[in-house]
This record gives C-alpha cells, sequence and structure tokens, in this order.
C-alpha cells in the first residue's frame, strides 16, 4: 500500500501544478491507463440499494443487504474493476473514493452480522479485505487516499458501521451531487445535539473532530473550531472545546442477535 500512497501523492502534485494527463490517488496497476481512459460509473444500483436498505435517521440494515446480496455483488465488482484514468474530474474521483469506503464497510459488517460492536472484528480497518483494479485494499487505504484531497468533509461522511459516525445517505454520491451532499451532511451532523452538543459554556463535539485534527490544519478551514463555525447554528466563541468518546455500537436499527 506504500507504493500506492506514494504514487497518490506523485500523481497529486503533477495535477496541482497543471498536468492534465495526471491520475489522482490511483493505484499501482492504473500506470499504464494515465494517458488512456476510461468509462465512468453509472452509481444507479448502489443508490437503489441504500434506498431499501438505510432509515432516514442513517440506521443500516445490514439483513436486507445481505438478502440484496446478488445485487450488492454487482455493483462490488463494478467498483473492483474500474480504472481511474486522465479523464476523470477531480469530483469524480472524490465520490467514487467514496462509494468505495461505504460499500465495502457495509460489507464488511454484513459478512459478519450479526455483531454488536465493530471491534468485535479483527482489526476491521486496517485488514485488507477487498481489491481494486487487482489490489488488495483496507478501509484506512481508501481513508489515506481521500485524506489526500485536503477536503475534511470526505473524511466525515464515511461509513464507520457505528453510532458515532455520520449518517450514512440514502443515494450514492456523484460528481453532480457531490458539493451539495457534502455540505447538507456535514451541516446535520454538526447541529445533532448526539453527535455535537454546543452551548454558550461549552461544546462538546464529535469524537472525528478530534481523530482529524492534523487534516483540518492542512486544509483551508485550518482549524476544526473555524470549520464548526461555518456550519453550527451555535457559534463556538470562547466555549471550552471537548470531545466526546467513541462509540462503536454498530448502526443497526435491528436487535442485535436477531
Amino acid at each position: 500500500m506504500k507504493a500506492i500512497l506514494k504514487l497518490s501523492i506523485v500523481v497529486f502534485i503533477g495535477f496541482f501544478f497543471g498536468t492534465a494527463n495526471a491520475q489522482y490517488a490511483s493505484l499501482t496497476s492504473y500506470k499504464s491507463n494515465v494517458k488512456g481512459s476510461s468509462s465512468k460509473i453509472d452509481f444507479t444500483e448502489w443508490s437503489t440499494l441504500l434506498r431499501r436498505n438505510t432509515s432516514i435517521k442513517g440506521t443500516i440494515d445490514y439483513s436486507g443487504f445481505k438478502l440484496d446480496k446478488t445485487s450488492f455483488d454487482r455493483f462490488v465488482k463494478v467498483l473492483t474493476n474500474t480504472k481511474i484514468a486522465n479523464n476523470w474530474t477531480q469530483d469524480e474521483r472524490k465520490a467514487y473514493w467514496i462509494n468505495v469506503y461505504n460499500t465495502f464497510s457495509v460489507k464488511l459488517v454484513m459478512d459478519n452480522f450479526p455483531i454488536k460492536s465493530i471491534n468485535e472484528l479483527d482489526k476491521p480497518f486496517k485488514k485488507e479485505f477487498f481489491e481494486i483494479n487487482r489490489e488488495m485494499m483496507s478501509l484506512n487505504d481508501v481513508e489515506e487516499i481521500l485524506a489526500s484531497f485536503n477536503d475534511p468533509r470526505l473524511l466525515l461522511v464515511l461509513n464507520r458501521n457505528s453510532t458515532s459516525g455520520v449518517r450514512l445517505v440514502k443515494r450514492a454520491y456523484t460528481a453532480n451531487n457531490l458539493d451539495e451532499m457534502l455540505d447538507k451532511r456535514v451541516r446535520l451532523f454538526v447541529n445533532n445535539p448526539q453527535k455535537n452538543n454546543i452551548t454558550s459554556h461549552v461544546a462538546q463535539l464529535s469524537p472525528l473532530f478530534k481523530k482529524y485534527e492534523k487534516e483540518f490544519s492542512k486544509s483551508t478551514y485550518v482549524t476544526v473550531k473555524q470549520f464548526i463555525n461555518l456550519y453550527s447554528n451555535t457559534v463556538i466563541k470562547d466555549q471550552k472545546i471537548v470531545f466526546s468518546k467513541f462509540n462503536q455500537e454498530i448502526n443497526s436499527y435491528q436487535v442485535y442477535g436477531k
């Protein structure tokens, strides 16, 4: 995976300085495809699966995903065989990797359901359990690719299979809806008192903001406080900032063990 990340950084630098043919966050096996093009992905099937198997509160019907296994596996195959090339825009790349993460994070729990906590699995985020264009990857690998875009919103909307994460939206991310959906999901997350409780005395924030402090410092937002104030109905001024503990209980609306 180190080779993948090195390639991602090299390609990003080329893209940043105006190299039109550069390929961002690509895998090693994509090298030969940089000067070519690849077809864009239709995420309709993933949106259909999400509508059927997630609630408006963001909880997930993992058993329902199991019943939709044929459709789910068909979409997984699309993601697995996709090659990113120079004709992809930055937003198309971002949307693709978000959907990759969310799809395989659902698969991780779906394949092991029923479980009560993500911690019941062995190194769930570090384990290389899925393949993208003949490269084995982990959820952490995809997270690092998304982090290199320097937009913390991409990291906040990832499905972490836990109640502490941002709600899984009922449709796929695409290049056309990316900014709108990112802003909407982040705004809802920031203003959800169960996730972030900001009063005149204290700002109790999600542990995700602690986790990504470095990523915020590398972005245009500079600080977590500045980022939150762009979305929050209650501004953080001089309040004491504390971070909640991460709750690893899975985000399923089914009774455990049923």
